[in-house]
């Protein structure tokens, strides 16, 4: 058994190589660029590595032990210390995972709507090798925080399938508790989609009904005034507490005319759901701008940022960069990042220079921009949404799920010492230990007795336990421990 354990171990350090060394490496080092690699062909790779390697060992234990139990084990022991050689590493391979199931579960432009059998038998396949892994997993809940993150802009981008997510839901759920909050965020999250749409058909029959009876409505112009069919308007009703995002909202002043939108919006789900609290969430904005201002009509599909910028120059020949930046009242960092897109794409260009990239608004306040009528595309729709971070999982939303996964495990430790001290009233220091060791055993990660100790003491001092100490026995025996208060 311990041969074979350390087999496999060699093997895979073998394998993976220079990768698997850096996945194991501190922080300080090149973990940092690893993990936030942008090539997705990475992930797939990976897995097929695992999984190969995991076969081979497989079919050797089954032909070699009958596949007995213990050289089982001892194959998924070996697999398991090389995957969670350290916090980093698990985090490393969650994060290979989470990518894996971006490529695995997105729509390819080439795919038809009506997948094949064949699809969905090699896509199930998939499915098998990414839960294996899973399984194996100490920090399986960064996994599937990244995972539901993947999941929101796949359903917000409307670029997936919804039976193969609902089997891989269906799937997971044989490695999740029935009331775990992860899977209910999940399920959640679907019904929201269902429920949109079902809002934006009643919307629109409302609109055909206004729209006979007011005679018609007012065209809007996009870039140079034209008349133009009535904005097909759609909205996603999203639950605050199943959807990433919805925390912290940039502050946005989007145009006139989108603004026109939400009000529509608001004030028909309004009259339907008395007492709800709307707020929007700009960032995932998109749509579809009919420009007429160029030698062909393009179709322009932009996010909310992005629309707001070029609906401008309907207004506009020119505009100074500081203007457009107070006139949207973005952050700098969100602004510019969607300036650049644009300007990246050729649609608009600064007026008295070749700048192709803008870094800050102070020294480029002065800066005039206009929409560049000589471009040319080969294509008549463009996805230029699709250059910002809309698609994209950036730095900043890896780090942030970080300190949520960091932030629930707290809350999740915490709840079971409240939950253990109620019932027991006083413990020693030892035995609470062990206790919440043994209740913490089948979480989605592996916890540590100094994460024990932060959330006991973070108890104490909100005065849900206090203290005992040997003093305060009056010093008959050694005990030490504490004592539910709250």
């Amino acid at each position: 058994e311990q041969h074979l354990f350390s087999l496999i171990k060699n093997r895979l350090s073998q394998e993976l190589g220079d990768q698997t060394d850096a996945s194991s490496r501190s922080p300080d080092d090149s973990l940092s660029s690893t993990i936030s690699v942008k090539s997705q062909d990475l992930s797939t790779h990976f897995i097929s590595l695992l999984w190969d390697t995991h076969q081979h060992f497989t079919n050797i234990t089954n032909a070699a032990f009958s596949s007995h139990p213990d050289m089982l084990r001892a194959r998924d022991q070996a697999f398991s210390s090389i995957i969670n050689a350290s916090r980093q590493s698990s985090e490393f391979y969650a994060n290979i995972l989470a990518k894996y199931s971006l490529n695995i579960m997105r729509v390819s432009k080439y795919e038809t709507d009506e997948p094949s059998q064949s699809d969905d038998t090699f896509y199930l396949h998939q499915v098998d090798r990414l839960l294996l892994f899973f399984k194996l997993l100490d920090n399986a809940d960064y996994f599937l925080t990244l995972y539901r993150i993947y999941f929101a802009k796949r359903l917000i981008l409307k670029n997936f399938i919804p039976e193969r997510e609902e089997l891989f839901i269906d799937r997971l759920k044989t490695h999740l508790s029935s009331n775990s909050a992860q899977l209910f965020k999940l399920k959640r999250m679907f019904e929201d989609v269902y429920a949109s749409e079902s809002f934006t058909e009643s919307f629109r029959r409302d609109e055909d009904r206004m729209e006979v009876e007011e005679g018609g409505v007012q065209p809007v112009a996009l870039l140079q005034k034209t008349t133009s069919p009535r904005p097909l308007l759609s909205a996603s009703i999203l639950t605050f507490s199943a959807w990433p995002y919805l925390d912290s909202q940039p502050l946005y002043t989007p145009h006139a005319s989108i603004a026109s939108y939400h009000k529509q919006l608001e004030s028909f789900y309004l009259h339907q759901h008395v007492g709800r609290k709307l707020s929007w969430v700009h960032k995932l904005e998109k749509g579809t701008l009919r420009c007429n201002g160029f030698e062909k009509a393009y179709e322009m599909i932009v996010n909310s940022f992005q629309a707001s910028i070029l609906l401008q120059f309907n207004q506009y020949s020119q505009i100074r960069l500081g203007d457009l930046f107070q006139t949207l009242s973005l952050s700098e960092d969100e602004f510019l990042a969607n300036l650049n897109s644009l300007v990246h794409f050729k649609i608009v260009r600064p007026s008295h220079s070749n700048d192709t990239r803008f870094e800050s608004v102070a020294s480029h306040a002065n800066t005039e921009f206009c929409v560049n009528t000589h471009f040319k595309s080969r294509h008549l729709k463009l996805p230029l949404y699709l250059h910002t971070s809309l698609r994209r999982l950036s730095n900043a939303e890896i780090e942030k799920a970080q300190q949520q996964v960091d932030m629930d495990r707290d809350y999740t430790i915490q709840s079971v010492i409240v939950r253990v001290m109620k019932a027991e009233r006083r413990l020693s220091t030892q035995h609470l230990l062990q206790r919440i060791i043994q209740e913490m055993q089948y979480r989605f990660f592996k916890v540590s007795v100094p994460l024990i100790k932060k959330n006991i003491a973070g108890l104490a001092e909100k005065e849900y336990l206090r203290y005992v100490s040997q003093d305060e026995e009056n010093g008959e025996g050694l005990w030490q421990g504490y004592e539910y208060v709250a």
